[in-house]
C-alpha cells in the first residue's frame, strides 16, 4: 500500500514541474530593487522630496523702492522759467545836484531804485555721459524818478558835461532814468554726479545788450533847460559757470551755489544834448569797450520725480557786478567828466520752477 502512494505522488509531480518551469518566474522584491543611488557627502545636496518643493529664484524690481529724488543716468533735457527779484545797485548814479549856502555846500541827490522783477527762461539737454548743452536769457527794463523844489537860498543843477546844462535854477527839477539789460548764454556744459554732490562746470559765449537813458527838466522864472543823455553798450564774449549741488538725506532738499563770469566786448555809443531857452547844444561819441561781468547766487532747491520727470524749485539770493557799466547820465558830477568807468550791479532773489526729463 504505502509503495502505491509513492508512485502516484511521483507521478503527479512528474506531470506539473515542466508547466511552472516554463512560466514567467514570479516577481520577489529584493533589497536591490529599492536601493537609492550613491549620495554626495556635500551638505547643500538635497534630497529628493526637498528637490521636488523647490522654487525657482525669485527676482525682485529694485526700481519700485528707488528712493524718489534719485536721478537715473540716461539722457535728460530740461526746461524751466522764473523770475529775479533785483534791484540795481549804483556806485554814484546822481539825479541832480543842490546847491546852498552861497554855493559852497552841495548835496548830490541819487537815483532811488527798488526791487523790480527780470523774467528768465533756459533750456539745456545733458546726455548720459554728462555731457550737454543749454542756453539761458534773461530781461531787465527799469525806469527810476527823482524831483526837487529848491528851497529859499538854494539852486539845482543838471547832470550833464555841456556847459549849456550846467546853469543852476532856482525853481524845480523833475528827472528820470531808466536802465535795460539783455543777456543771453550759449554754453556747452559737462556734469559728474555723487551719492550726495553734484557738480557743473560751462563754457561758452554770452551776448549782452546794455543801456542807461537820462532825462531832466529845470525850470523858473526866467530859464528853462532840458537835458537828455543815453549810452548803450552792445557785446559778445566768453563765459564761464560753475554751479555745485548737495543734497540732503533723500528728503528732495537740497544746497546749491552758482558762479559765473563773462568778458564782454562790444561798441558804445553815448548822446548828451541840453536845451538851454530854445539854445541847443549837442555831444555825441563811439569807442570799443571791455566789461567784465561776475554773478554769485546760493539757495536752496526742492526737487520730486515722477515717473522720469523731476519737477524742481529753486529759491536763492543772487548778486552781480557789471564793472564799468556807468550810470543814467554816464557822468561823474563832482568834476562834471565821463562816469564809464563807473560799476553797478543787482541784488535780490531768484525763484526759478521746471522740469527734468
Amino acid at each position: 500500500m504505502r509503495n502505491r502512494f509513492h508512485a502516484l505522488a511521483s507521478a503527479l509531480a512528474f506531470c506539473i514541474l515542466p508547466t511552472f518551469a516554463s512560466a514567467d518566474p514570479p516577481f520577489t522584491p529584493s533589497i536591490h530593487a529599492v536601493l537609492l543611488p550613491p549620495q554626495a557627502s556635500d551638505a547643500s545636496a538635497t534630497t529628493p522630496a526637498d528637490s521636488a518643493v523647490l522654487l525657482p529664484p525669485q527676482t525682485f524690481d529694485d526700481s519700485a523702492k528707488t528712493p524718489n529724488t534719485t536721478r537715473e543716468r540716461y539722457g535728460q533735457w530740461s526746461i524751466g522759467g522764473g523770475v529775479y527779484l533785483i534791484q540795481p545797485v549804483f556806485e554814484s548814479n546822481p539825479a541832480f545836484l543842490v546847491n546852498g549856502g552861497g554855493g559852497n555846500v552841495t548835496r548830490q541827490v541819487d537815483f532811488s531804485h527798488h526791487l523790480d522783477g527780470a523774467p528768465s527762461v533756459w533750456l539745456g539737454y545733458v546726455s548720459e555721459r554728462g555731457w550737454g548743452v543749454r542756453g539761458r536769457w534773461f530781461q531787465f527794463d527799469h525806469d527810476a524818478a527823482s524831483g526837487y523844489v529848491a528851497a529859499p537860498g538854494e539852486t539845482i543843477t543838471g547832470i550833464s558835461t555841456l556847459n549849456l546844462a550846467r546853469i543852476p535854477v532856482g525853481g524845480s527839477i523833475a528827472t528820470s532814468s531808466n536802465l535795460a539789460v539783455n543777456v543771453l548764454d550759449f554754453q556747452g556744459t559737462c556734469s559728474f554726479e555723487t551719492a550726495k554732490w553734484s557738480h557743473l562746470l560751462g563754457f561758452g559765449v554770452r551776448y549782452a545788450h546794455m543801456s542807461q537813458d537820462y532825462r531832466a527838466a529845470l525850470a523858473d522864472a526866467n530859464t528853462r533847460i532840458d537835458l537828455t543823455s543815453a549810452h548803450n553798450f552792445n557785446s559778445a564774449g566768453p563765459s564761464l559757470a560753475l554751479e555745485t549741488k548737495r543734497r540732503i538725506g533723500e528728503s528732495g532738499f537740497s544746497i546749491y551755489g552758482q558762479l559765473n563770469g563773462a568778458i564782454l566786448f562790444g561798441h558804445a555809443k553815448e548822446a548828451y544834448t541840453a536845451l538851454n531857452n530854445g539854445v541847443p547844444q549837442l555831444f555825441t561819441r563811439e569807442e570799443t569797450r571791455v566789461l567784465p561781468v561776475g554773478e554769485l547766487e546760493i539757495g536752496a532747491e526742492y526737487q520730486h520725480n515722477v515717473g522720469r520727470a523731476n519737477f524742481f524749485l529753486q529759491v536763492g539770493f543772487l548778486g552781480q557786478v557789471w564793472w564799468g557799466g556807468g550810470n543814467a547820465s554816464n557822468v561823474d558830477p563832482l568834476g562834471f567828466s565821463f562816469a564809464s568807468t563807473s560799476n553797478f550791479g543787482f541784488v535780490g532773489m531768484a525763484l526759478r520752477a521746471g522740469v527734468r526729463y
